[in-house]
C-alpha cells in the first residue's frame, strides 16, 4: 500500500513541478526572483529516482553563486529530496523559510536533521515516512506544521500519547483521548497543525491562549462533545474545518485578531445558538457556519468584504443577519434555508449592498437595472433566469461572481463600470449567455479594455454608449484623454468655462468626490503621465 501511495505522489509531481534553472555543487535551484532561490528537484518529469547520487550528510548552503550572481537560499521545494534513500543527516541554513510539501518524503535513510531557525512554515507529509529519523531540531520561528509532516518517523513513533508539541506547535495527540478531557495549551503555543485533535471524543473543554496565531485545517474537527472553547486574541486564522461537527458548541467569540475564517469552519454546531464574529475579519469561508439550527441572530462586522458560497446555508432559525456595506463579494445559497431569506419577497432580493438572488419565476421579458451603489453581484443570483432580456450594472459593483449562468435569452448588458480590469470577476459569470448575440453597451473610452478583461472578452458585440459614462480624465469625451482634457479640467476650476458647457461632454470630476477642484487635476495629471 505504502508504495502504491509513492507512485501516486510521483505522478502528481511530475505534473507539478518546473525544471530547475541551474546546478551548483550537486543541488538544483529554481529562482524565486533576482536575488532568491529554492532548492529543488533534478528529475522534475520522473522523482524516480531523486538526487539519486546523494548519499550521507547534506549541508544546504545560505547561499548560492552562479554565472556571476549571488542568489540567498530562502525554500525547500516541493518534493525537492523525495524518495532521496541514501541521505543519513540534513543541515537547513538560517536564510530558509520554508519547506514544502513532501520535500523530504521517503527519505529512509534519514536520521538526523536540524532546521534553521527562520523556517516558519513545515508543509504538509515535509518528512513524512523518514522511518530512521529519530533526531529532529524545530526552531521556535515554526508556526505552522502540516498534516503529516512528520507523521511515520521514528521521532514521532518515540513520543509517549497525549498531545505531542513539535517545537512550539501543538502537532497531534497521539492514541485515544480519555473522556471528559480538558486541554489548556501551553503559553507559548504559536500554531496548531491540522488533524491536530481531529476526533478527539473526549475533549469537552479546550482553552488556546493568546500566542498562537494559526488554528489549522481540521484542527478539531468533529469533537463533538467539545463544549467549552477559548481562542486567544492573537489567532489570525482559523482553518477548514477547524470545528465541524463540535455538536456540543453553544457559544463562540471570534477575537478581533482573526482576518480569516476557513471553509465549514464551524458548520453542523447544533447546538451553538451564541455567534460574536471580531471586526478584522475580512474573509468567512464558504459554509463556514452551515446547518447551525441554533443561530437566530448574526451581525457581520464591517471589516468583511467576501462571505463564500453557502456560508449560513440551512441555519434554520437565523431571522435575523446584519450585513454591513464592506461585503462585496458573496457565493451562492449563502442565506438559503434561513428565515431571513424565507421572508424576502419575491423578486431581486439584496444583502447588504450585494444583488443576492432572484427570488421565485422571473416574467419573460424581464429588463433589471441594479440599484446605485451595489457592491457586488453574488454567485446564482440571475441563475436559470430565462426571462432576463436586459440588465444595467452600476459603476459601484466590484465583483461579479458566477451571477448570470445559464441566462440564455440576456441580449444586452448595460455597464457603467469604468476601470472594468479592477473588477473581480468569478469564474463562470456568464456561462451559457449568448455572447455572440448579447450587445455589452460600456461607457466612452472603454470598449477596449472589456475587449481584454477576463470574461468580457468573449463577447462579440461591446459598443461605447454615452450613457453608461466616461473614460477617468475625458474631460471632453471623445473617447481619449489628452491635453485638451486638462486645459478644460482647469478652465472649469477657474471659472473660465462651465461645466455644463456644451464642449464638456465627459466627466469633469475625475476622482467622483465632491466638486470639481485640484484633486481632480492631480489626478488627471497623474492619468495622463502614466501613473
Amino acid at each position: 500500500m505504502k508504495k502504491a501511495i509513492l507512485i501516486v505522489l510521483a505522478a502528481f509531481f511530475s505534473l507539478s513541478a518546473t525544471a530547475y534553472d541551474f546546478m551548483v555543487d550537486g543541488l538544483c535551484y529554481l529562482c524565486y526572483d533576482d536575488s532568491t532561490v529554492m532548492v529543488t528537484c533534478q528529475n522534475p518529469d520522473t522523482y524516480m529516482p531523486a538526487y539519486s547520487s546523494l548519499s550521507g550528510d547534506l549541508f544546504i548552503p545560505s547561499s548560492v553563486t552562479y554565472d556571476g550572481k549571488t542568489y540567498s537560499v530562502l525554500y525547500i521545494d516541493l518534493g525537492a529530496f523525495y524518495l532521496c534513500s541514501d541521505l543519513t543527516s540534513v543541515t537547513i541554513p538560517n536564510t530558509v523559510t520554508a519547506i514544502y510539501e513532501s520535500a523530504f518524503e521517503g527519505c529512509t535513510s534519514l536520521t538526523s536533521v536540524i532546521i534553521g531557525e527562520s523556517v516558519t512554515e513545515i508543509a504538509e507529509r515535509a518528512f513524512y515516512d523518514c522511518s530512521s529519523l529519530a533526531s529532529i531540531t524545530i526552531p521556535n520561528s515554526v508556526a505552522i506544521i502540516g498534516r503529516d509532516a512528520l507523521y511515520g518517523t521514528a521521532w514521532y513513533d518515540n513520543q509517549p500519547e497525549g498531545l505531542v508539541y513539535a517545537g512550539l506547535v501543538a502537532y497531534k495527540y497521539k492514541g485515544i483521548m480519555p473522556d471528559n478531557t480538558s486541554i489548556t495549551l501551553r503559553s507559548d503555543t504559536k500554531g496548531i497543525s491540522p488533524y491536530a485533535f481531529s476526533n478527539s471524543r473526549g475533549l469537552i473543554s479546550l482553552a488556546i491562549p493568546d500566542s498562537v496565531s494559526t488554528i489549522g485545517d481540521h484542527a478539531f474537527n468533529e469533537c463533538i462533545n467539545l463544549a467549552s472553547l477559548g481562542i486567544g486574541n492573537s489567532v489570525v486564522s482559523i482553518g477548514d474545518n477547524a470545528f465541524n461537527m463540535c455538536k456540543a458548541l453553544q457559544s463562540v467569540n471570534i477575537p478581533n485578531s482573526v482576518v480569516t475564517i476557513g471553509n465549514h469552519a464551524f458548520s453542523n454546531c447544533d447546538n451553538l445558538t451564541s455567534l460574536s464574529i471580531g471586526n478584522s475579519v475580512t474573509t468567512i469561508g464558504a459554509g463556514t457556519f452551515a446547518y447551525c439550527p441554533g443561530l437566530t441572530s448574526v451581525t457581520i462586522p464591517n471589516s468583511v468584504t467576501t462571505i463564500g458560497r453557502l456560508a449560513f446555508n440551512s441555519c434554520s432559525s437565523l431571522a435575523s443577519i446584519t450585513i454591513p456595506n464592506s461585503v462585496s463579494a458573496m457565493g451562492g445559497q449563502v442565506f438559503d434555508g434561513t428565515p431571513w431569506y424565507d421572508n424576502q419577497p419575491e423578486g431581486l432580493v439584496y444583502a447588504g449592498m450585494v444583488a443576492y438572488k432572484y427570488k421565485g419565476v422571473m416574467p419573460d421579458n424581464t429588463s433589471i437595472v441594479l440599484r446605485e451603489g451595489t457592491t457586488g453581484i453574488a454567485g446564482g443570483t440571475f441563475k436559470d433566469c430565462y426571462g432576463l432580456v436586459s440588465v444595467t450594472i452600476p459603476n459601484s459593483v466590484k465583483v461579479i461572481s458566477s451571477s448570470f449562468q445559464n441566462c440564455q435569452c440576456l441580449i444586452e448588458i448595460r455597464s457603467k463600470i469604468v476601470d472594468i480590469e479592477s473588477v473581480t470577476m468569478v469564474v463562470g459569470a456568464f456561462t451559457r449567455v449568448p455572447t455572440s448575440v448579447c450587445v455589452v453597451r460600456v461607457p466612452i473610452g472603454t470598449s477596449a479594455a472589456y475587449r481584454r478583461a477576463d470574461q468580457w472578452r468573449y463577447f462579440t458585440n461591446i459598443i461605447e454608449d454615452e450613457e453608461m459614462g466616461f473614460l477617468p480624465g475625458d474631460v471632453d469625451g471623445n473617447g481619449n484623454v489628452d491635453g485638451n482634457d486638462l486645459n478644460m479640467l482647469i478652465n472649469i476650476i477657474l471659472g473660465k468655462l462651465d461645466a455644463a458647457d456644451a464642449s464638456v461632454v465627459g466627466n469633469p470630476n475625475v476622482d467622483g468626490i465632491g466638486d470639481v477642484d485640484g484633486a481632480d487635476i492631480n489626478i488627471l495629471i497623474n492619468i495622463l503621465l502614466g501613473k
